[in-house]
Formats: structure tokens, sequence, C-alpha cells
């Protein structure tokens, strides 16, 4: 992805000019000659391993779980597993054990007082085969009610964690905060969608990250999402009021939008953090006096910024540069037969 061509494509609307959205282009980007093509649902649990993801494993000597003495939880376990299970996350552990089972497990987890976070425990000697068999993770997802596509893996193994779960179709995030196990990456399977150094990173990851609709009602607006059809030209713009000025798009007064409210298409509310996020720091600039011009130049340097290592984040932009050029290309077609 060429810097160059990002500020032209991700983000093209200008709110006081002709309205050419990030949204707009977005819309464009998922559709397919069919219609539109299903977004991926919206994350709703989170599996980890156990050793070196949870609990250091130079604390858990020997086979047996239950005869470990003082476990060592990793840094900002406890805020990390608090934070998920406050926005909502269904929380399980998805391990490999020698002889351990689900009781004993629970046991080490109470033992580092997080076994209450947890509402499932899957053990390799419970189930009778280890990770990365399938039905190891098919059974996690069973017991919590998700989807494949609905849940993240976290753990430190690639030849496991990252590959198990990415079989079966789960997106994964590679925890590596030591050197224990020098895996290499061979593989497409292989691959995680997301790499930490720290549990506290966890909570940052798009897929997981705090819903922006919060950021937005503590301004005290409200974030609706219509239907697609009447927010089509635009799929999302705003009408606000930040720091005592009036911040509105001319897209918002064409669809009268009352005050104090952003719209945002429903259908893309997967991408709820990416748009939110434009939208709110693209107010912050202009109440501080950037014309919006600027102000929708400087959020997108900022997106670029901060998203820079996002894969889903690098997706979307991928999609949009592809939809560019065939948008381009239809439009010098239509213009030619008209001449």
């Amino acid at each position: 992805m060429k810097k160059s061509n990002c500020k032209g494509s991700i983000l093209k609307h200008s709110p006081v000019v002709e309205i050419n959205s990030i949204f707009e282009t977005i819309s464009m980007g998922f559709c397919n000659r069919g219609g539109w093509r299903e977004l991926e649902p919206l994350i709703r649990a989170v599996f980890f391993d156990l050793g070196d993801t949870l609990i250091a494993e130079e604390s858990m000597p020997g086979k047996h779980l239950w005869e470990a003495g003082a476990l060592q939880k990793l840094p900002h376990l406890d805020e990390v597993l608090a934070e998920l299970k406050q926005r909502g996350f269904k929380l399980g552990v998805i391990t490999n054990t020698v002889t351990s089972r689900e009781e004993h497990v629970r046991i080490a987890l109470r033992k580092i007082d997080c076994e209450q976070y947890f509402d499932v425990v899957i053990t390799s000697v419970d189930m009778g085969c280890n990770k990365p068999d399938e039905k190891i993770f098919s059974t996690a997802l069973k017991r919590l009610g998700v989807k494949p596509e609905e849940a993240v893996m976290v753990g430190d193994r690639i030849k496991t964690d990252i590959a198990g779960g990415n079989r079966i179709g789960i997106k994964t995030v590679l925890f590596r905060w030591n050197k224990r196990y020098p895996e290499k990456i061979t593989s497409q399977e292989e691959k995680p969608a997301h790499r930490i150094k720290s549990l506290g990173e966890l909570l940052k990851i798009s897929d997981l990250a705090k819903k922006k609709t919060e950021r937005a009602k503590k301004r005290g607006y409200v974030v609706r999402y219509v239907s697609h059809r009447i927010i089509a030209d635009f799929n999302a713009t705003y009408n606000v009021e930040y720091k005592g000025k009036r911040i509105i798009t001319n897209a918002a007064k064409k669809l009268r939008i009352p005050q104090n409210e952003i719209w945002i298409s429903e259908m893309w509310k997967p991408y709820e953090k990416y748009l939110l996020f434009h939208e709110l720091r693209e107010i912050r600039y202009r109440a501080e006096g950037l014309d919006p011009n600027n102000a929708h130049g400087k959020t997108v340097e900022d997106q670029l910024k901060r998203w820079k290592d996002d894969a889903e984040f690098q997706k979307m932009v991928s999609e949009i540069e592809k939809m560019d050029e065939k948008t381009a290309q239809e439009k010098t077609h239509k213009s030619r037969q008209k001449q």
C-alpha cells in the first residue's frame, strides 16, 4: 500500500464540499456482482491458552497442576480479564495438559484469583486429543454457543494455538513475551491475525477494542445505525456540538439529522471502531479551529499511524483501493458511452 494513495482512497470526504467519504468508498469496496458481501461478525468470545499465556510456565513444575505451589500470573492479567468481561465477551481456556482435567485447571485459576472470569475450560485430557485438533476447538465453541468467526484464540504456540485456531476459522493472537518456544511461521495456516508482547496490548487490537460508542455517549451524542438505503450516499455523517461549537456536515444538513447525533449505515456496524474514530477525531480537530479539509486530512494521518500494523484495517484499505480502480474504470467507460 503506497502512502501517497492512502489519503485519497481511505477517506475522501470533505465535510463542507461534496461528500465522497470513506463510507461511500467502503460501501463500493465490499460490493460484489451478486449484491453485498456479508461482513465479518462481531467477536463474542475470547479463548486463552494456559501456560505462558495466563500463568508463567516456570511456576508450573511437574506434571500435575494440583501439585503446584505458588503460581505466577502474567502481568496485566487481572485488568485484561476484568475489562474483557466488562465489554461483554465470553471467556474460555483451551489447554493441552498431561494429566490435568478441567477441575485441576480451575484449581490453578483459583490460586491466581482468576477462575471466576472463565465460562468454559477445555483440556486435552478431558477431550482425548491435543491442540491443534479441531475437536478441542469446536467443543469450546459449542459450549459457549458461538461460531468460529465470532471467537479469538490467544496463545504462545504457533503449531498448536495459532494453527489450530486458524484451521477452524477462529481469529488468532500470538502472545510472544519470551523465547521459550522459538517457533517460526512456515505456512499461511500458522500466521496470526495479531501479535502482542504484553497482555495489555490485547485490549487495543481492533477485534476486542472498547466500543467507540461509549466515548460518543460520554459527549452526549447518540450513535444511530440507520438503514443503508437512507444514508447510502454518505454512509456516515454527524451533526454535533463540541466544546460549545456546532460541527455539522453538508450530508447531515441534507439528511436533516438532529443535533448531537452521528448516523452510520447499519451495514458497517462491524467496522464501528474505524468509523467512529474518524468521525470523533475529525469533530475534535474542527472544534480546535481546523477547516474541514485539514481536519479530515489530519484525521486520516492519525488513522494510518494508529493502525499501520492492524491486519483488518489494512485489509479494508486494500479492498477500497481495488474498488477505487474498478470504479474509475467504470466511470471512464460510461463517459465514453455518452460521447
